[in-house]
């Protein structure tokens, strides 16, 4: 794994020469890791920010909402960091891990079997964002432990890494599928209309707003495995996937603080409905603390990106009290 360090930065400063904009006036400054972590034999980018004074040695990972990469979430990353919270981002592999002879010898399942399993749109990004704990952890600089964001569609395959990996000691759902069980794209009536032009205003803000060449890094993104683009939608609409299996193996290892944040405005998922099944899982236990952002959207860690990394901060840090005094 690669592994080169930028200049140290100060947060009136741009990040690098091709990100253009800066980092709130009032935060850390940070040190910038760029890392190469390997996913089904093909390496992939990733960067590490550590702040000069860390608040907690704990990595924040990202997993991402359908068809993302870093480029989406860079701004929210990286005012996490000046919080003091190390960060982790990375852009998740588009080419389809390789089906050699030693898996297809070794695997118990058949070669169709096996193909739809190294293929499953959730389980590479669970995957590929262990991939990236693991660069960071071989760096050495910081505990080895993590804490992990997800967003959106990232919620399936956070909630199958969390229940698996005993690494992750926080995990922060934000407008997370799984938690309402039903289809994200038909869940109340004006649901198309209002992801629609949730989009639209997000796109605009990208454009008006984001890191220099935003919309072209995601488009391009998006263009290069089109086919995975599909298998994403697919999976959120034709599964109506449930993470509370995974949630329950997570409370049963017991060394993991859970957060959810919702949103009042969540085109994609009812407030209502949110509501109801976090309490639910509240109440089993399943979930630490519950944030309900009011007037923001599905797309706040993108369009709100200040705003949002206080949120999640504000989040991590009720998670883990909550959790240590029900331990206690």
């Amino acid at each position: 794994m690669g592994h080169t360090l930028d200049r140290k930065v100060s947060p009136r400063s741009r990040i690098t020469e091709d990100i253009d904009h800066i980092v709130p006036e009032t935060g850390q400054s940070f040190d910038v890791h760029h890392l190469s972590p390997e996913f089904g034999g093909t390496a992939f980018k990733a960067v590490l920010f550590i702040p000069d004074e860390p608040s907690t040695t704990e990595t924040t990972v990202y997993s991402y909402g359908v068809g993302a990469n870093a480029v989406q979430y860079r701004q929210e990353a990286e005012a996490i960091a000046a919080l003091g919270m190390p960060v982790a981002l990375h852009n998740d592999p588009r080419k389809d891990p390789k089906l050699n002879l030693l898996k297809l010898a070794t695997s118990s399942r058949s070669r169709s079997a096996l193909k739809k399993h190294v293929q499953n749109p959730v389980l590479r990004s669970s995957q590929a964002t262990e991939r990236v704990m693991d660069a960071v952890d071989n760096l050495g600089q910081l505990s080895g432990n993590f804490k992990l964001k997800a967003h959106s569609k990232g919620g399936l395959p956070a909630s199958m890494l969390a229940a698996h990996d005993e690494r992750i000691k926080t995990v922060t759902f934000d407008g997370p599928a799984g938690f309402v069980l039903r289809n994200a794209l038909f869940n109340h009536a004006s649901s198309l209309g209002a992801i629609g032009k949730n989009v639209k205003e997000f796109m605009s803000y990208m454009n008006e707003y984001g890191p220099e060449d935003s919309m072209s890094e995601s488009l391009g993104h998006v263009k290069s495995n089109p086919i995975l683009l599909g298998r994403e939608i697919l999976f959120l609409v034709a599964k109506r996937p449930n993470v509370t299996p995974l949630l329950e193996e997570v409370q049963e290892r017991g060394n993991t603080s859970v957060a959810v944040i919702s949103h009042e405005h969540d085109a994609f998922f009812k407030d209502t409905d949110m509501q109801l099944a976090v309490e639910q899982l509240a109440a089993r236990g399943l979930v630490h603390h519950h944030l309900r952002s009011l007037n923001t959207k599905h797309t706040n860690p993108m369009d709100n990106p200040i705003g949002s990394a206080h949120l999640y901060q504000e989040a991590v840090t009720q998670a883990e009290t909550n959790s240590f005094l029900r331990a206690s």
